[in-house]
C-alpha cells in the first residue's frame, strides 16, 4: 500500500480531528481587532503575497540574487495558480482611511496528488509562505490564518494537510495539532558532493600505494 506523503522538516494535521483552538477562531472576514481584518486573497494581491515570500526568504537567506531569481520565477507560477484556484490565499489587511496596509499572509497549495484509501481527493493540502509583518508580530495573526485554512480544509473534505516549519514557528503548528510525519529527504546536491569528495579521496588513495 503507498504511504501518504510526510516529512522529516514536515508537519502534518489530522483535520478529522476537531482543535479547542479551531473552535475558537475567527470566521473569515470578521475582525481580529480594531481595523484588522482577515479575508481571501484575490489575484489583484498578487503584489501583496509576492512581497511577503520575498521578505520569508530574507530572513533566512543572505543571497539576494538567488531571491530574485527565485521570484522571478515564483511570480508566474503564484499568477497561474491564484488564477485556476489550485492556489488560495489569505490576508489580515489593516483597514484605514488610506486603504489597507496588509498584516500577514497565507497560502494553500492544492497538489495534484493520486488518490490514496486515506484521501479520494487527489489533491494534496499543503499551507505554505505564513509570514506576518514585524510590525504586527504577537498578535497571533498566524494562527488565525493558519486555522482559517485547516477550516477550509475540514469543509472541502481533505482529511489531512501539511506544511514544512522552521523552529520558530514549531510551537506554533504543535499547539494547533501538528505532529511530525515519517517522511524523509535527502539533499541530492550534498550527497553529490559527498560521493565526488568520497571517489577523490580513493583515487588519491590508490595513487598514493601505486607510486
Amino acid at each position: 500500500m503507498e504511504d501518504e506523503p510526510s516529512g522529516g522538516g514536515r508537519s502534518v494535521v489530522n483535520l478529522y480531528r476537531e482543535t479547542p483552538v479551531a473552535q475558537d477562531i475567527a470566521s473569515q472576514g470578521k475582525n481580529i481587532r480594531p481595523a484588522l481584518t482577515l479575508r481571501r486573497a484575490t489575484l489583484d494581491d498578487a503584489g501583496i503575497l509576492l512581497a511577503h515570500r520575498r521578505a520569508m526568504f530574507a530572513v533566512n537567506c543572505d543571497d539576494t540574487d538567488a531571491i530574485h531569481r527565485t521570484m522571478t520565477d515564483y511570480a508566474p507560477w503564484l499568477w497561474e495558480r491564484l488564477s485556476t484556484g489550485e492556489y488560495l490565499g489569505w490576508l489580515v489587511v489593516q483597514r484605514g482611511t488610506n486603504g489597507e496596509i496588509p498584516a500577514a499572509s497565507a497560502g494553500l497549495w492544492l497538489i495534484d496528488w493520486p488518490p490514496t484509501p486515506r484521501n479520494l481527493k487527489g489533491k494534496l493540502p499543503y499551507i505554505m509562505s505564513v509570514y506576518t509583518d514585524p510590525a504586527y508580530r504577537r498578535l497571533g495573526l498566524a494562527k488565525q490564518l493558519t486555522t482559517t485554512i485547516l477550516d477550509t480544509c475540514r469543509e472541502e473534505g481533505y482529511p489531512f494537510a501539511f506544511l514544512h516549519t522552521s523552529a520558530e514557528g514549531r510551537s506554533l503548528y504543535d499547539a494547533l495539532g501538528f505532529h511530525p510525519s515519517t517522511e524523509m529527504m535527502i539533499d541530492l546536491t550534498s550527497a553529490a558532493s559527498e560521493q565526488t569528495a568520497a571517489l577523490d579521496r580513493i583515487t588519491s588513495l590508490h595513487a598514493a600505494l601505486s607510486a
